[in-house]
């Protein structure tokens, strides 16, 4: 009787964990700085909630996909050192680039803001003038 040697279908399972964790950990930091450049309780909680149904996701399609159906101790394990790995090396760069970005997306925002004031103020006026 021959059997096939596992290792290389668990080292394939463990490396797409890896890499999936590594997603999450990307994801996660673009929503993070997100949040903090608009700085809305509602809209942490959206994307805390989309975060969530994202990693379920994922774990479900590397259940269901990579490892036929088993779900295997180390794959959340592996998905958590991916995210992990992710967080020490491109993920500073990263979050880095996304505070700098981060100012500006939020100077935008406010400019963006003022105009709509603007447009909506002169409108006002205009239908008040109308009015009379």
């Amino acid at each position: 009787m021959i059997t096939a040697n596992p290792l290389p279908g668990q080292l394939w399972t463990i490396l797409m964990g890896l890499l999936a964790g590594a997603v999450c950990g990307a994801v996660y930091d673009v929503l993070r700085e997100t949040c903090l450049a608009v700085g809305r309780r509602w809209l942490e909680l959206l994307l805390d909630a989309l975060f969530s149904i994202l990693v379920a996701g994922i774990l479900f399609v590397l259940v269901t996909g990579v490892a036929q159906m088993r779900l295997r101790g180390f794959m959340p394990l592996s998905m958590l050192a991916g995210g992990l790995i992710w967080n020490v090396t491109a993920g500073r760069l990263l979050r880095w680039l996304l505070k700098k970005c981060g100012g500006m997306v939020k100077a935008v925002g406010v400019i963006l803001h003022r105009v709509c004031i603007r447009i909506a103020s002169c409108l006002c006026k205009h239908g008040k003038k109308k009015g009379k």
